[in-house]
């Protein structure tokens, strides 16, 4: 949907309706996980139509309004450009002197003009203070980062930056011996009366984010780096209410040539201006005007809504035009989305508008991207469904170069990770789950992110120790170091058990399975050795090589309830074609044995193993865990993590690793998903058969002989 939809000035009399836009609003945010949402819109003279939507805590006990308020991401950068413009009018700051004239430590040869309109050459983030920096260093550190920051990356006529923000920011408090954040608030936020916005202090909306493959993120709530482009908490209202200015050409605040400027998010900012609300964790949305017409924001507490903002910018400003030119409107029909979850899942490719894009789908909702790189979108499948488009598989990728193995990881903060993975070929970069960047490679450490995207040109370097294996990379002087994941590098994961196992498995072996209400049908289980010669077995937990260091089978068998065996078995045999087959880690399990799991793992962990007041799918004889092996050869194959390793890399829909590897997997899947199995939404390698339900919870001895 383009944010830059036309908007003209609302005729007079009464306001259009927007009760539909209302209700669609209202059916969408379960479909799409957004928990907060505020719209306000503004002709040039007052606020027209203000709502607010779900709740300002995770408790749900504080309802949403147009003026709770939200972090407004890049929209800052509009409260700073009118700030800065406020003090070329007062003669404290000179639009076209050098910056040195301001700050004499500052290395680049650069005006305030070209910092205000993105002409600057600044890169888009700087070393310290960026978007990926969890803490919060002070203005002038960030702007000192910046001369060490070479500008000889591709030069582009209008090219955004965070960076060159920050430099305004001190400029503004260098030029008035004051706080950024204290100028802004009286030169701007007060004469406007945003009363509800503010940097960093005060009641907000808590935010939700979650990676790529479904796990959510821990978000702080503490001020982000870099206050002049991305630090403001501001309320819907508010936000019209600084729009108002840009309608009306500066009345009130600036003068009509101050205003034109100021830019937007694109080239087109001399007609008219879009603000996303980009790089704010947990946050999305946008801040549209039109001289001489009006203003729509759109806040959403969600980290994925800036298309859905977009799609009601559209929505409100066709309304509004529709009034305004006297033609008669159809209101939008909706009706919350009751189809069953898409049958594919997993990794795809398809083709729009003569761009080829990746996308990774979960049966409910696609994360999609351009291959030549660029902002990652996501979207409910039965939207994505509509455009029709072919998502066509990917054909097998090649092993990759043993060099590149060494780069490949997750690294920068724990809360908005980057992943470094290998794509058809290329070393790429997914940062957090906003940009898509394929990387060109200069030689073994050092690349350049390839065109097409806003880091074009911006080199990367690895940083590697004695070994072949990266600790660090930069990108255009921001440094990401690893994470260390559980398990990564090791055979097997372990975990430091919290009791001794040989306690737990005395204590689990007197316990009582939960008592189970409903008619259940007989257990017929099959011990998975007597189908097929070619299937192979590498039962972990009769063994030390599992999560726990010890053996907790006292014998190495996999046994299926009778339907789930024979489904497998069709499995197993249809990979023949490709080469693979399935190797079996473990199948039915005791209900005793999931109580020791469960009273040996650390809460941290709890996810990865199942609660025994419920009682496992393993406990009903219809679970199974698996991997391929290699025909040819009798090798199990790459995957994206080791088996029962408690990590991010386990998820089924992990971005991460290699192409061979994600292919791998979702081999698997695809397979297990045509004979009714359903994988596990944190181990790729547990697959659940469609019948559980139909099966009690089990103790029965695992070595116990089958009837």
């Amino acid at each position: 949907m383009n944010v830059f939809a036309a908007v003209l000035v609302l005729s007079a009399g009464a306001p259009p309706d927007f009760s539909d836009i209302d209700a669609l609003i209202r059916a969408e945010l379960a479909v799409r996980k957004i928990p907060a949402m505020s719209v306000a819109v503004c002709d040039d003279k007052a606020i027209v139509w203000s709502a607010g939507y779900g709740h300002a805590d995770p408790g749900r006990t504080t309802p949403v309004t147009a003026d709770s308020r939200f972090r407004a991401g890049e929209i800052t950068r509009l409260v700073t450009a009118l700030t800065a413009l406020r003090l070329v009018e007062q003669g404290k700051l000179k639009l076209d002197a050098p910056v040195k004239d301001v700050l004499p430590d500052f290395r680049h040869a650069v005006t305030l003009r070209q910092l205000l309109t993105h002409k600057s050459n600044l890169p888009l983030e700087p070393p310290i203070g960026s978007c990926y920096d969890p803490g919060q260093p002070a203005l002038a550190n960030i702007v000192a980062s910046l001369n060490g920051v070479s500008t000889d990356r591709e030069a582009a006529e209008f090219s955004r930056s965070n960076a060159a923000y920050a430099v305004i920011g001190q400029m503004i408090a260098t030029a008035t011996g004051r706080p950024f954040e204290d100028v802004a608030r009286d030169e701007v936020l007060v004469p406007l009366k945003a009363d509800s916005s503010g940097f960093g202090k005060g009641p907000r909306v808590a935010g939700r984010a979650e990676t790529v493959f479904g796990r959510e993120l821990t978000l702080s709530d503490g001020p982000m780096a870099n206050l002049p482009a991305r630090g403001l908490d501001a309320s819907a209202t508010d936000l019209s209410r600084l729009g108002q200015i840009l309608v009306r050409r500066g009345t009130g605040l600036l003068r009509p040539e101050s205003v034109a400027l100021i830019p937007g998010d694109s080239r087109e900012s001399e007609t008219r201006w879009a603000f996303p609300a980009k790089t704010a964790p947990g946050f999305s949305g946008v801040l549209t005007a039109s001289p001489g017409g009006c203003t729509i924001a759109v806040l959403i507490g969600e980290q994925d809504g800036g298309p859905f903002a977009g799609e009601i910018v559209g929505f409100i400003a066709r309304r509004i035009h529709d009034v305004r030119s006297g033609r008669a409107f159809k209101p939008i029909p909706h009706a919350p989305d009751s189809s069953p979850a898409n049958p594919m899942r997993g990794e795809f490719e398809f083709v729009r508008e003569r761009t080829t894009f990746r996308v990774l789908t979960d049966g409910n909702r696609r994360w999609a991207w351009p291959l030549t790189g660029g902002r990652v979108t996501v979207e409910p499948h039965h939207l994505f469904d509509a455009e029709r488009l072919v998502l066509s598989p990917i054909m097998k990728p090649a092993t990759p170069t043993v060099e590149w193995q060494g780069l490949i990881g997750e690294y920068g903060p724990e809360s908005d990770p980057v992943y470094v993975f290998e794509d058809r070929g290329q070393v790429c970069l997914l940062m957090g789950r906003r940009t898509y960047l394929p990387l060109r490679e200069l030689d073994r450490d050092r690349f350049e992110c390839e065109s097409g995207t806003e880091w074009a040109g911006t080199p990367v370097k690895f940083i590697r120790g004695k070994s072949n294996r990266a600790h660090a990379f930069t990108l255009g002087g921001i440094r990401f170091n690893r994470r260390n994941l559980p398990g990564e590098g090791a055979p097997v994961f372990k975990i430091q058990p919290e009791r001794p196992v040989d306690q737990l498995l005395a204590e689990s072996r007197k316990a009582t399975p939960p008592p189970m209400r409903g008619e259940f049908a007989k257990p017929d289980l099959v011990d998975l050795a007597t189908l097929d010669p070619t299937l192979k077995f590498d039962i972990r937990y009769a063994t030390a090589d599992n999560f726990l260091g010890t053996p907790v089978y006292p014998v190495a068998r996999a046994l299926l309830q009778r339907p789930a065996a024979e489904a497998l078995l069709r499995v197993h045999k249809g990979l023949e074609r490709d080469g693979y087959g399935l190797i079996i880690h473990d199948a039915y399990r005791p209900w005793h044995i999931t109580k020791v799991f469960w009273d040996a793992t650390p809460k941290v962990h709890h996810g990865f193993v199942a609660d025994p007041l419920t009682g496992s799918r393993h406990n009903r004889g219809c679970a199974v865990d698996l991997s391929l092996y290699d025909r040819a050869t009798g090798r199990t194959v790459e995957m994206t993590s080791g088996y029962d390793e408690f990590s991010d890399r386990a998820y089924p829909n992990y971005p991460g690793g290699t192409s061979l590897a994600r292919w791998q997997r979702d081999k698997l899947r695809s397979a297990m998903d045509a004979e009714g199995f359903t994988v596990f939404s944190a181990e790729w390698w547990h697959f659940d058969y469609r019948d559980w339900k139909k099966y009690p919870v089990q103790n029965e001895p695992l070595e116990k002989p089958l009837r």
